[in-house]
């Protein structure tokens, strides 16, 4: 945990010049109010708060977001908690820039002439500082890695990038399938961005022109990703491989009525547009 509480509320963050003396310091999640202490940064490891579980005072409660390790939709839901407290939203600020332009198909890289020593700088491994998180994120895989390999704390500081200057919350675009259709029926959706959707597949339906890749439902909500006939050869996943799994999908949303049902659909263009999650 790099980010705690004061009695106040106010949030504070773990640091080489950190000086808190005996001020209590308290659990960055709330609804926890466990006691934590200050914990300077080793050769191994930066500083960071944490329990001591010596009393109960100090341990995380069950509801807490450190409590265990949280799956993606508790993650998801937790995150968008964080970030609706004015405190934390207005806090220490992540900025990652995602340009997730190489899942087109169609997108041609361009290439750079590189000397010999760009090369080899490019070969050198790149050590992750503890904690931080990447600068930019090019891929689904990436945003999937940044949500399972983060710990609450930092994820609620990160804002992403999304062009034209335009920095959202995290939590503003990744969202579960019944946030999303609610902010698609409700016409508050991004117009720059596509959205990253968690659900399980719960039926695949695939016909000469369309396939249609049905999510199970959340709280009465219909979702479903949709890919082309003319993506099919971009798309190469079968039935036996979607059924049952979750998965993190990418993409545009877009309204669908029909006789009097709604539903939200996500068209997607290849397998890079989908991650599968446990």
């Amino acid at each position: 945990m790099i980010q705690a509480r004061l009695s106040n509320g106010h949030i504070v963050l773990a640091s080489d010049d950190s000086e808190f003396g005996e001020t209590p310091i308290f659990c960055f999640d709330a609804s926890c109010g466990a006691e934590v202490i200050f914990v300077p940064s080793t050769g191994m490891k930066s500083a960071h708060f944490k329990t001591t579980g010596k009393s109960e005072s100090s341990r995380h409660r069950p509801c807490c977001a450190f409590y265990r390790p949280l799956s993606i939709p508790e993650m998801i839901s937790k995150i968008a908690d964080f970030q609706n407290e004015p405190d934390i939203l207005n806090s220490a600020k992540n900025v990652i820039n995602l340009n997730l332009r190489s899942l087109n198909p169609e997108y041609e890289k361009k290439s750079v002439d590189r000397t010999p020593a760009d090369n080899k700088k490019k070969n050198e491994p790149k050590i992750k500082e503890p904690n931080a998180s990447p600068k930019s994120i090019t891929s689904l895989k990436g945003v999937v890695n940044l949500l399972t390999m983060n710990e609450p704390d930092l994820l609620s500081s990160i804002h992403f990038n999304i062009g034209r200057g335009i920095e959202v919350p995290l939590s503003s675009v990744i969202v579960s399938q019944d946030k999303a259709h609610e902010l698609l029926w409700s016409d508050q959706i991004l117009p720059l961005t596509g959205y990253f959707v968690h659900g399980q597949i719960e039926k695949v339906w695939k016909g000469e022109k369309v396939m249609l890749l049905q999510f199970a439902e959340v709280k009465n909500t219909s979702f479903k990703v949709v890919i082309f006939e003319k993506d099919y050869c971009h798309f190469t996943y079968k039935a036996s491989q979607l059924e049952g799994r979750n998965v993190v999908a990418y993409g545009h949303l877009r309204k669908n009525e029909y006789k009097g049902n709604i539903s939200t659909e996500m068209i997607i263009r290849s397998n890079k547009y989908l991650e599968f999650v446990k």
